[in-house]
Formats: structure tokens, sequence, C-alpha cells
């Protein structure tokens, strides 16, 4: 299983997640903690190709953030996460 970390300094524009993803599915990633991505508010979500991110932002400002990106894969694994603040999450 193949496991890492990214500074994406931004995911809020249109196509940078998508773009993204096909990267991690390149190198054949399954799990990988993302910093700066730059998102509000916190949560999940599955994307299109059916991966699950999970993420943590400021309230208001697109600035910070943290995520963590699974492959389909593994995402059925995931029992719960906590969003502490823009900086810091565990799952």
């Amino acid at each position: 299983m193949r496991i890492a970390t990214w500074n994406v300094r931004t995911l809020h524009q249109t196509g940078k997640l998508c773009l993204l993803e096909h990267e991690l599915t390149r190198h054949q990633l399954k799990i990988v903690g993302l910093a700066e991505v730059r998102w509000t508010s916190k949560g999940h979500f599955v994307t299109s190709n059916g991966n699950t991110v999970v993420y943590s932002g400021t309230d208001s400002e697109h600035a910070a953030g943290v995520a963590v990106w699974l492959d389909k894969s593994v995402a059925n694994s995931l029992i719960g996460y906590n969003p502490f603040n823009e900086r810091l999450i565990s799952i």
C-alpha cells in the first residue's frame, strides 16, 4: 500500500481536484494527506471516480486547510474522522 503527503497549494480552483486525482491514481497511491487545500468548512465527499475526500478548513476564508484522499479500494475501511481545525484532521 502506498501512502503519501502532498502540499497541493490550492484545490480552490476549477479542475484542480480532477487533475490531482488523476496524478494520485497514476502513481498508485492509496492514502494521501493533503496540505493547503484552501477549502472552507469541514466534511467529506465521494468524487465522481468513487474516491473519498475528508477535509477540514477555515469557517470563512479560503486559506490553509487539510484533507485526506482515500482511494476507492481503501475508502470502505474508513470508520470515522475528526476535523480539529484547518491544520489538523484525524481519520
